[in-house]
Formats: structure tokens, sequence, C-alpha cells
């Protein structure tokens, strides 16, 4: 394996052909499951809170109120229903096309990661179920990858090029994905970390002082008309209006110790009437925000302890497995619980399988890694699940953080296809009792997660 500084990812003709492949299977995957096989089954859920804004905005333009959904997705939805009008084949090639591109991207960050894993990552990233079965649903987390993913990989342009342009374009990706999910801005800490480390190089000081500015000019783009809309509104300086009851549904008496996305995940009339009552008293306030609030940081100031305990259970939750499109497909279907199995068999087992051999990846293969752009995508994946530590969290929220945790799945599987990969990976291994205590102490985390998420099922 070359040397870090020796590995960057030329735009050969070789790499072109694997992301051309890349593209194909990715595209190819997604419009089979969306316009194929599930192209009769409605949007649900947020996915369809999503779309039916997107109309709204389509036909009446921006609304009276204040947003409470955050908009990216919306304006996406809008876009696909303008361009190729009513019904749900518009909007679902363009997530094909989000989808798609989201794989190219992991697959050039895993270029970029270790030269052999750009085409194992790109075909992981193509095949990655939880994405593929959720391609004909307008969730947010779909933008959310895409945008996460070319904050990454036009950070690094930007640092090793220095080409001006791709500074705007991450701030621009960054304002999309801020106004897609408004837990990305928990990014900015580590940009402006890695801004100022920046300065120290004083032949690049002056390209990096205006990179930032670009970058800056970038994000306010989607963000400062959706901040000035909400303003003029009442509802202050915010991207959406849903960040307090979030904040509040994650931490009051009611909420589960370790699931604490379960008020969330429930319609009120699911849940007991103690509950249901508590929460209505606040919802029907005409201070709900402000309320919601102040009471989330009275519980938290009230059991400090609690709080550490729901944080450290959030930490672990954000990486249980995928199971949203099973449910959302056994519902669809009618199918029983060995249906319900048996899809839980395929994307919770994709998950399972990328997240472990990223796992091997990181511990076991250090030395085939650029370090500094694994630094990078560490860094970022930290920083985005940081807001899902203090209001509530659960196996899906992690989906836009897999575009950057496919390129390690993908180290590990190009190895693995090198004669005598096998072998190797396993004798490094063996001698790893670090990597052995972090790979049961993952499955250790599912199988927590699995019981909660059937105990309360039932």
């Amino acid at each position: 394996m070359q040397p870090a500084h020796q590995n960057p990812t030329p735009p050969n003709q070789s790499a072109r052909r694997a992301l051309l492949l890349v593209a194909l299977v990715a595209a190819s995957l997604r419009a089979l499951t969306s316009l194929g096989l599930l192209s009769g089954m409605p949007m649900v859920s947020d996915a369809r809170s999503y779309a039916e804004q997107g109309l709204g905005l389509l036909r009446d333009g921006w609304p009276t109120q204040a947003f409470y959904w955050p908009p990216g997705t919306s304006l996406l939805v809008a876009a696909a229903h303008a361009i190729g009008g009513p019904g749900l084949v518009a909007p679902r090639i363009l997530l094909v096309l989000v989808g798609t591109c989201t794989a190219v991207v992991a697959a050039v960050l895993a270029g970029r990661l270790a030269r052999l894993a750009l085409l194992p990552a790109g075909l992981l990233a193509a095949a990655y179920l939880p994405a593929v079965l959720l391609s004909g649903q307008t969730y947010s987390q779909h933008l959310a990858a895409l945008c996460l993913g070319l904050v990454a990989l036009l950070g690094l342009v930007a640092w090793t090029g220095g080409q001006r342009w791709a500074y705007g374009a991450m701030g621009l990706a960054l304002g999309l994905g801020c106004i897609t999910r408004p837990s990305m801005v928990s990014l900015l800490p580590v940009l402006a970390g890695v801004g100022l480390a920046g300065l120290r190089d004083r032949a690049r000081r002056t390209e990096r002082l205006l990179g930032a500015a670009l970058l800056a000019v970038g994000m306010a783009m989607p963000t400062v008309p959706v901040v000035l809309h909400n303003h003029a509104r009442g509802a202050g300086l915010t991207l959406s209006t849903n960040n307090e009851r979030n904040f509040f549904l994650g931490n009051n008496p009611y909420t589960h110790p370790y699931k604490t996305s379960h008020l969330a995940q429930r319609p009120l009339s699911q849940l007991p009437l103690e509950t249901r009552l508590y929460l209505e008293s606040f919802y029907r306030r005409p201070d709900a925000r402000a309320a919601m609030r102040r009471e989330a940081q009275r519980h938290i100031l009230a059991d400090p302890i609690g709080m550490l305990r729901r944080t450290w259970s959030r930490a672990l939750s954000f990486w249980g497995f995928d199971y949203l499109a099973s449910r959302l497909l056994q519902r669809h279907f009618g199918l029983g619980w060995a249906g319900l199995a048996a899809l839980l068999a395929l994307e919770a087992g994709t998950y399972l399988s990328v997240m472990l051999l990223a796992l091997l990846g990181l511990l076991c293969s250090p030395q085939a890694l650029d370090r500094g752009v694994l630094l990078w995508l560490l860094l970022l994946v930290l920083a985005y699940q940081l807001p899902y530590l203090l209001a509530f969290s659960g196996g899906t929220y992690h989906f836009p953080v897999m575009v950057l945790v496919l390129p390690l799945a993908g180290v590990t599987l190009g190895q693995l296809l090198q004669p005598g990969g096998a072998r190797a990976l396993w004798q490094r291994l063996r001698r790893r009792p670090l990597a052995w205590a972090a790979l049961t102490f993952f499955l250790l985390v599912q199988l927590q997660y699995a019981y909660y998420a059937i105990a309360l099922e039932s």
C-alpha cells in the first residue's frame, strides 16, 4: 500500500469506469424498487408530510406560517413536480438521482481514503438496502446524506487543491443540508476548527480566509431566506419550528430512558392516557415552543443523572440497526412476523455487515488509510451525531452518516477481494484484542437495541 501522500484518486479512465458502474448499479436498483416493486406504495409518515409541504410550495408559494418541517426536501419535491408534473413518479425519479449521486460520492471519498477502496465502497453504497428500500419515500435523510457527503468531499478538494469554487460549493451543500435537517448545523464547529488550524500555513492564509468567506456566502444562500421567513412570522431566527418539540420529547418525565425516540414515533392515541394528557397540555399552549423548551430544561436540571443516562442511551441507539423500511413494507403489504423477519434479515443484515466491515477497516487496516481523510470523516460523523445526543435518537438517524462510513467498509472489502486478503485480515485481527472488544461491544449494542424495539412494540 502506498504512503498517504502518494494516495490521491486521480481522475483516470479506470476510476471513471468504476464510477460509471457504481452509478448504473445504484440507479438501476433504486429505480427497480421505487418505480417498479414499490410503485403502488403511497408516501407515508414523515415522507408524506414533506411531500405535502412540497406540493403546497409549488401551488401556493411560501407558506403564511413559519416552517414546521425544514423545507429542503419539500423544495426538492416541488422542483420534481414542476418538471415532471403531478403524481409519485417525478419525486421518485429525483430520489433515484439523489441516491445515485450519494453512492458516487461515497465511492470518490473511498478513493481518497484508500486507492483500492473506490469500487468496493461504491458498489456497497449502490446496493445498500436501507437506502434502496426507502428510495421511493421522500424522507429528508436522502438529501441530507448527499449534502453531508458533498461537504466531506468538497472539503477535501478545497483543502488539498485550493480551488476557490470548492469552498463556495461546500458552503452551498452545507446550507442545503441545514434546511433539510437542521442538525447539520453541528458541523460548523468542525469546519471552524479545521479552518483555524489551516491559518497556521502562512503561505495559504489568504486562500483560507477567502475560502471561509466563500463558504459563508454559499451557506447563506439557502439558509438566510428560510431564517428570515420564519423570523418574519414570529418564530425567531430558526430553520424550523419543530426543534423545541424534539428537545422536549427527548427530555421529560415520560421519556423512555433508552428508547428516547419512542414518544416521537407514536401517535398520541397509542400512548398511555397519563402520558397523552401531559404532552397535550404543552401542545395546546399558545407559547408551546417556549413552554416545551423550559420544561425540558427544568427536567434536565432536576435530574442530571437521568440526562446522562439518556445521553449514553442516545449515543448507543444512534448506531442501532435499520428497520424503518421493513416496518413500512410490513404494513403496506400486510405481512406477518415471518415476513417482517425476512425483511429485517435483508435491511438490518446489510447495515450490520457494512458496520462490521467498517470497524475492521478502522481497527485492522490503519496503515492502508490516508489518516488526514480518515480524521476528517470521523470528525464529521461525530459532529453530525451531537444534536441527537441532546434530543432523541434511534437507528434511522444514522442514515446520512453512512455515506462517510461506507468508504471504511470499502477498504475492508477491497482487501478481502485481493488474493490472500481474507487470511491477511484474519492474521491482523488475531493480534488486535481492541478490535475484538470493539466488535463485541457493537454486537451487544445491537442486541440491546433489538430488545427494546421488541419490548416497546409489544
